[in-house]
């Protein structure tokens, strides 16, 4: 019984882990693409329309 419980504590662990590195992963992509705009509209402001 208490092997069971710690394979079950595991396997939820390792869940939880996969979960925080694929949010952090998206959060990171998210910044490169609020970065990308923000200097397309950085460039646009500056007149350059070949951005």
């Amino acid at each position: 019984m208490q092997n069971n419980n710690v394979i079950a504590t595991e396997v939820a662990e390792k869940q939880r882990t996969s979960g925080k590195a694929r949010f952090t992963a998206y959060m990171q992509g998210m910044k490169k693409l609020e970065r990308k705009a923000q200097m397309q509209k950085e460039a646009m402001m500056k007149g350059g329309t070949n951005a």
